[in-house]
């Protein structure tokens, strides 16, 4: 009996290209001929492209193509088929911050950069930002470096994305079930998350290095005896409390996993940028204040 052979593989040429990853950046661009137009141009084409080239990617700005769109309906389509944000801040300026807060309320994977020697708004300071400085080589090479991680990462892991309304979709369900003290616990948490950005945002300005500026390195580091380590501990102690508190109960209601899911992320979030070394001991020094009563004596 003859054994029929399986049909050829089709020839390469005829197997559907696989999809490129939309890649939409918003970024200030100002008018032809100006320094603003200039330095956004310098970013999208030594740094944005050349971080995310390749088959695989497909970066496009606002300014670009012959959509028959006005440009505010171009703009919000393409941040709608976008797969990932670059989010150029530098500048400060409005539009970008708009379409941003599109990007942020679609829940889309973003990127945030900002010149070298501007300020992170506070609104947002507790996202991840990279530094550069365009008119240095080894910082346009470093950021290049950096931003194809951030990217892959990002579409690699967007069930961890967080942005500023990550956490009021939480609180908002926690709020909604007031049987077991939702309200309540929801404005504790607010607190807690609002003192944690208000940390980050101090540590980040007052530390000798920016987040992920240059060689790569982290946002924060400092001599573990410092007053700003032990301000971190502290924080990160109150929110381990509530991880304990809620693991302790008999039974896990919706609200009390809500609340231990939102805090444990931001625990996560909080220690990401630090060697692990450092992570474990602040856990460690963490759970030491537990137990001298660190939490009964806050309350």
């Amino acid at each position: 009996m003859t054994s029929k052979s399986a049909p050829p593989a089709a020839p390469l040429d005829d197997q559907a290209p696989k999809k490129r990853n939309s890649v939409f950046v918003v970024s200030p661009i100002g008018a032809p001929g100006t320094e603003a137009h200039r330095k956004a141009s310098y970013a999208l084409k030594y740094i944005f492209r050349e971080a995310l080239k390749g088959d695989e990617w497909d970066v496009h700005r606002a300014d670009e193509g012959e959509s028959p769109d006005s440009i505010g309906q171009h703009v919000i389509r393409k941040l709608w088929e976008a797969d990932l944000v670059i989010a150029d801040l530098t500048g400060h300026n409005p539009n970008v911050f708009y379409e941003l807060a599109i990007a942020h309320g679609w829940r889309k994977p973003v990127v945030h950069l900002i010149a070298k020697g501007e300020t992170i708004p506070f609104d947002i300071v507790d996202q991840r930002t990279i530094f550069y400085d365009i008119t240095d080589l080894a910082s346009v090479e470093a950021t290049v470096e950096i931003l194809r991680k951030y990217a892959e990462y990002a579409m690699a892991h967007t069930e961890e994305l967080i942005t500023p309304l990550s956490s009021f979709e939480k609180f908002s369900h926690i709020r909604a079930d007031d049987s077991d003290g939702g309200v309540a616990v929801a404005e504790v948490l607010e607190e807690v998350v609002s003192r944690l950005s208000r940390l980050e945002h101090t540590i980040t300005r007052q530390s000798g290095t920016h987040v992920f500026h240059g060689d790569g390195a982290p946002s924060t580091w400092f001599p573990p005896g410092s007053g700003k380590t032990a301000e971190l501990v502290e924080e990160y102690a109150k929110l381990l409390n509530i991880v304990n508190m809620v693991e302790a109960e008999d039974s896990m209601t919706e609200t009390s996993k809500a609340v231990k899911d939102e805090v444990q992320r931001r625990m996560d979030a909080l220690l990401k940028p630090y060697p692990k070394v450092m992570k474990h001991q602040l856990h460690r020094r963490a759970e030491e204040l537990l137990a001298d009563g660190f939490a009964e004596q806050k309350s």
